[in-house]
């Protein structure tokens, strides 16, 4: 009678932990595949490709001195989301994006890889965005690194469906609007 109690007990755990791999990342039908909603603080959303695509951007952030940041982020599905920061000297109009990274400490759903750029920023990371900061700088910065970066914006804006682009000199236009970085 107790094996047959203890083997009634163990199915029952045994039942009550086998939905837990239906937390694990999975992709998600989401409404990403959708044009673009920009709104007027350049943060955007629904720039992801395909049914499980992910493409969000915050607003965006003004640093001082013609100079302005924002992060997007970008995933092919659910479970595997890149942060990417975006830096743009107005003044000059030079602009770089530079990918996030994961850390070992990082900790996500089961299945899922994000990178994220809290961890090449301050105080974790070395990039600490500033009215002195310029595009030389975070270059030298990334290599020294090993990041992921481009100055080919236009590339990347165009390598996504006319529909989902978003405009990566939109910062420049809202905080300074005559500069030449508000006219690319």
């Amino acid at each position: 009678m107790r094996v047959l109690f203890l083997k009634q007990a163990l199915l029952f755990a045994l039942l009550a932990i086998a939905p837990v791999g239906a937390f694990a990342c999975e992709g998600a039908m989401q409404p990403y595949d959708k044009q673009i909603s920009k709104n007027d603080d350049c943060s955007f959303a629904n720039a992801g490709e395909g049914r499980f695509g992910h493409g969000s951007g915050a607003a965006v952030v003004d640093l001082g001195a013609s100079k302005v940041g924002q992060k997007l982020s970008f995933g092919r599905d659910g479970c595997n989301i890149d942060e990417v920061l975006l830096f743009a000297d107005c003044s000059s109009g030079e602009m770089i994006q530079i990918g996030g990274i994961r850390l070992d400490t990082d900790v996500d759903v089961a299945g899922a890889y994000y990178t994220h750029i809290r961890n090449i920023q301050q105080p974790i990371g070395p990039i600490g965005l500033t009215e002195q900061t310029t595009v030389g700088q975070l270059i030298a910065i990334s290599e020294k690194h090993d990041f992921r970066y481009t100055t080919d914006i236009d590339a990347v804006v165009n390598s996504l469906k006319r529909r989902n682009r978003y405009d990566p000199s939109c910062g420049c236009k809202l905080y300074y609007p005559d500069s030449p970085g508000a006219k690319l």
